[in-house]
């Protein structure tokens, strides 16, 4: 084994130690178990969803409507795999509603 994989090894038992002390074992080992195997569909969107809601976050003055006009060009450009949202859509009014849909999941959940 090479000095990279010891050093990953013992960062990813590190950050399991951690996940354990604040959410418990079974819920760390169901976040380990879920991102060791292959993403199912269903994983896929959640990723993309969640991608979706960072980007917003990370606008310095956040706006649907902009940011949807950006995936929607960018989606343009690349092949379905890599496209932004779940359904990979260059469909601007498709991902405005879903981040619009997104973001107030996100408050109702934080209420």
């Amino acid at each position: 084994m090479t000095a990279e994989f010891n050093k990953s090894w013992f960062a990813a038992a590190k950050l399991f130690q951690e996940m354990e002390k604040e959410i418990g074992l079974a819920d760390a080992r169901r976040i380990f178990k879920e991102i060791a195997g292959p993403p199912t569909p269903k994983q896929r969107a959640g990723w993309k969803n969640l991608e979706l809601v960072m980007r917003y976050d990370c606008m310095t003055q956040p706006n649907v409507l902009r940011l949807a006009r950006e995936l929607a060009e960018e989606n343009r450009n690349l092949p379905q795999e890599l496209r932004h949202g779940p359904t990979g859509s260059t469909d601007l009014t498709v991902l405005e509603k879903q981040i619009r849909r997104l973001l107030a999941t996100r408050k109702r959940a934080s209420k």
